[in-house]
């Protein structure tokens, strides 16, 4: 897929956008890591496999973590 940022302001040195699929049909999905966007993405490519129920952004300290540590600023469902 393709994430196509257009309203996400730039965030400070030491930080960084992170890209999360929502995995699982549950209710409550798990969060995996769909790619890194940097403090000013753009266009930016991704790869998930498996059943994915949603996606989310989150703001994360740079270079990435391997869980959210903050609340989603963007989030949507696959329907």
């Amino acid at each position: 897929g393709f994430l196509v940022e257009n309203n996400l302001g730039t965030l400070p040195s030491g930080r960084t956008y992170q890209l999360w699929a929502l995995m699982g049909n549950g209710p409550a999905p798990r969060p995996i890591s769909a790619g890194v966007l940097g403090p000013d993405p753009g266009v930016t490519a991704f790869r998930v496999q498996g059943p994915v129920a949603g996606f989310a952004i989150t703001d994360e300290q740079a270079p990435g973590v391997d869980a959210p540590s903050t609340a989603a600023l963007v989030q949507g469902v696959v329907s």
